[in-house]
């Protein structure tokens, strides 16, 4: 059966399917750290996040998204929390270089930016010979938008951030948290959109907008992509 291309599809916006993620049950660390922290508590808001800045001061590397309407509003609605833009451009510290013991090397160890590792990683999925043209803007979307549950992990685990400690590693509930709003937007404009970024992304989706050979390739594009990512914030493993 031919794949029906998602950016033009047509279908009536439907709702949203289920109770919402924010409804399961929560570890009492997410608890915790969502109560006491006004910056991560914006998440649990029902309505648009405060503190969304105009486009024009959007970093211009987000611009390429702007093409279309539908994802201009998931961009605006995913970087309009302060928590995700806080933990886009939280610098990792690269460890293993100089001595992490020397307080006097510690300064001249490397930093990454996430948000300039996760631009790099989604401009190398949209530019993988298994992605269509059509569906670039999408998996660029996706590969950007895939680690914001490990930027967020690793922003609240900074002793300097947020006091919640090295076990704080609920990476995909958080990353489920975080898109929750966007992608629930998104579905209300696109359906067929917001269930194939969903289903790419690991999330809830409804299966029958979605065409699974193309989900699959983008999948694979997006975990490709985000290797180095994965593996330089990936949470440490819990002490024996």
């Amino acid at each position: 059966m031919k794949p029906r291309p998602i950016l033009i599809h047509s279908s009536p916006a439907q709702p949203m399917s289920g109770k919402p993620l924010m409804n399961k049950p929560i570890p009492s660390r997410i608890h915790r750290t969502h109560r006491d922290n006004p910056v991560a508590s914006a998440q649990m808001d029902q309505g648009l996040p405060p503190g969304l800045p105009p486009l024009s001061e959007l970093p211009g590397h987000t611009r390429p998204f702007y093409g279309k309407p539908m994802t201009e509003e998931f961009v605006k609605n995913f970087l309009g929390n302060k928590a995700v833009v806080d933990a886009y451009y939280h610098p990792k510290v690269i460890a293993g270089v100089a001595s992490a013991g020397d307080p006097a090397q510690r300064s001249d160890l490397p930093t990454l930016i996430p948000m300039a590792m996760a631009m790099r990683a989604a401009s190398r999925a949209a530019a993988m010979e298994l992605i269509k043209p059509h569906e670039r803007p999408l998996v660029h979307l996706a590969t950007m938008v895939y680690p914001c549950g490990l930027f967020f992990c690793a922003y609240l685990d900074d002793p300097h951030a947020l006091a919640v400690g090295p076990q704080f590693h609920e990476v995909a509930l958080m990353r489920s948290m975080l898109l929750e709003l966007p992608l629930k937007k998104l579905k209300g404009r696109h359906t067929a959109m917001g269930n194939t970024l969903a289903a790419v992304l690991g999330l809830a989706h409804s299966a029958e907008d979605v065409d699974l050979e193309q989900v699959s390739r983008l999948a694979t594009a997006v975990h490709l992509a985000n290797a180095r990512i994965t593996t330089l914030w990936a949470p440490p493993e819990p002490a024996a």
